[in-house]
């Protein structure tokens, strides 16, 4: 952040720097740590929610596939509850480091996007497969 030269309050400058360039002028190691870690975030969250849409799919096959095929259903949210917040809130807490560069608050900014995408992604997914489930069940 930078202080106004007319009021001296502290506004946010609007980054125009690539990833790329963002990257290699960013001195901030845990910034760059806490980027590695959101994008890490990111993909476990995608994973997540494709592993809920293979288990409904498998599912909804025909066949038997014994009777506590069901509890496959439970593992999508308990990894979203044990494994992906607590790596998110990680992530996010490495990315506090008091550095101002350009840089370092691009890196910031995607890592915040990627963590909010990789936690909600697979909450969206994990809600409307339980709700198609107790549609479904109502029927």
């Amino acid at each position: 952040m930078i202080p106004c030269p007319e009021c001296g309050q502290f506004k946010i400058k609007k980054s125009s720097l690539k990833l790329k360039a963002a990257w290699r002028s960013c001195s901030s190691r845990a910034t760059k740590i806490g980027f590695v870690l959101s994008a890490s975030s990111l993909a476990l969250g995608l994973l997540n929610a494709a592993a809920m849409i293979y288990a409904i799919a498998w599912l909804m096959t025909p066949g038997f596939k014994g009777g506590t095929a069901g509890f496959i259903l439970i593992y999508p949210p308990l990894i979203w509850v044990v494994v992906q917040l607590p790596a998110a809130l990680l992530a996010h807490l490495v990315c506090l480091v008091q550095d101002g560069s350009q840089a370092s608050i691009k890196l910031k900014q995607l890592a915040g996007n990627m963590i909010a995408i990789g936690l909600i992604a697979p909450l969206i997914v994990i809600g409307l497969i339980f709700a198609f489930l107790v549609i479904r069940a109502s029927l």
